[in-house]
């Protein structure tokens, strides 16, 4: 079951997130708060990075990013992650810039996803 459509890839991958939380609720609360804390401070770093014309940074965080989504089923984010760390390669800086917002806009929702996705009760 998938939830949500960006593009062609979906937000959530709700098989994912569930088999994550048959594994316990406590870790799967920890997991969705590590997420919901540390993509916000990874995107800052990103933006830091592009401000500094840093494209190893833009890369080893965005290879961060896509690990961290994938592993809630966030698969929108995950693939947002892994274009941007194939475009710091050969795209511009502003080609870099509009898709990192695009990465933060992705997030944004996919949150409110998640956040609905706890609303239902089917996490604890």
């Amino acid at each position: 079951m998938i939830a949500g459509k960006m593009d062609k890839h979906p937000l959530l991958d709700l098989d994912v997130l569930l088999s994550r939380q048959e594994i316990g609720d406590e870790f799967f609360e920890l997991l969705l708060k590590t997420f919901s804390s540390e993509v916000p401070e990874l995107l800052g770093k990103l933006k830091q990075g592009l401000k500094k014309h840093d494209r190893n940074i833009i890369r080893q965080l965005c290879h961060k990013l896509k690990g961290m989504s994938i592993n809630i089923g966030a698969l929108s984010l995950s693939k947002a992650g892994q274009e941007i760390e194939e475009e710091t390669y050969q795209e511009s800086f502003s080609i870099l810039e509009a898709a990192i917002e695009k990465l933060e806009w992705i997030f944004e929702q996919t949150q409110t996803e998640l956040d609905v996705f706890r609303k239902k009760g089917v996490a604890s």
